[in-house]
């Protein structure tokens, strides 16, 4: 008797890849319907956005036709604003506060901060990026 084998897919994560796969896992469907056979992928794991297509094809699990033009609804009908906000309020205060964070190493309660450890062994507690206080590299 022959053992039937199961075939899985990961789906990586980053930027536009997610469309990218929704894109490509449509194509396999098109084509496996074409040829009159099964979908290939009976298993999906995924990181990030692949992580968010492997779900909706495991919520469409008995169909996977439906789990690619869902997909493609998805990613075709995403945009950037649905994500972030891009208006030039929030990103003057996005700005801000990333500008702060940076200056007073997210201190601004002790009103203070010290250099980064670049010695040898266990490096002193750090508060951030800046330090009123000069110091020496130790020797190598």
């Amino acid at each position: 008797m022959k053992e039937a084998k199961e075939i899985g897919v990961v789906l990586s994560g980053v930027g536009a890849r997610g469309a990218y796969q929704a894109g490509a896992l449509k194509g396999v469907c098109e084509v496996a319907e074409r040829a009159k056979i099964k979908f290939p992928f009976s298993i999906f794991s995924g990181i990030s956005d692949g992580a968010i297509n492997s779900a909706v094809f495991a919520s469409y699990a008995e169909d996977p036709k439906n789990a690619c033009l869902k997909l493609v609804d998805i990613w075709s009908n995403l945009h950037t604003n649905n994500i972030i906000q891009t208006g030039s309020l929030q990103l003057g205060q996005s700005a801000s506060r990333m500008i702060l964070e940076l200056t007073s190493g997210k201190m601004i309660k002790n009103k203070k901060a010290r250099a980064v450890y670049l010695g040898r062994g266990q490096a002193p507690h750090t508060n951030g990026l800046t330090s009123s206080q000069p110091r020496t590299l130790p020797d190598r």
